[in-house]
């Protein structure tokens, strides 16, 4: 963490009791875990005490921060980001249940991708990869799977 913090209000720190202002941390490293790589996170708001300079996250600044976590950790991994995700999918014309449907997914897979709640596989990330290069191949995936899709004027039935 970087020790330069911009100061923009005061409470109560939940450690000492001391006077504690909401801080912008422009800098805040993330550790390297089993399966993902250490990231730096920029531009953290957390809590920092006045006294005893402990910084620590409240619940709503949580789930911010975290969304930072996994959007870096996705760049470090060189993985699709949430917004690349969400473009194939809608490319493709396909909701989000229907494509988890067609890729053996488990529900809610890509509301959390595209939210920015979870990392894709770099399975899921390569498949993706090549719907977005070879969009038809869907068909084929969909037909192997049982899930009927509408399909466009002028598109093969099948991939290939």
């Amino acid at each position: 963490m970087s020790k330069q913090a911009k100061q923009k209000t005061s409470g109560d720190c939940a450690i000492c009791g001391g006077s504690t202002r909401l801080a912008v941390v422009p800098e805040w490293e993330v550790p390297a875990s089993a399966t993902k790589p250490a990231v730096t996170v920029h531009e953290v708001e957390c809590l920092e005490c006045d006294d005893c300079q402990e910084r620590y996250l409240e619940p709503e600044q949580i789930k911010a921060f975290e969304i930072k976590v996994i959007e870096a950790q996705r760049a470090a991994k060189n993985l699709l980001s949430a917004d690349e995700i969400r473009q194939v999918r809608e490319a493709l014309g396909i909701n989000k249940e229907r494509l988890e449907k067609i890729l053996n997914l488990n529900p809610k897979s890509f509301y959390r991708w595209e939210n920015g709640l979870s990392i894709q596989s770099d399975v899921v990330d390569t498949v993706l990869r090549l719907l977005r290069k070879y969009p038809d191949a869907v068909y084929a995936l969909a037909e192997e799977r049982g899930v009927s899709l509408t399909i466009p004027k002028g598109r093969p039935r099948k991939a290939g």
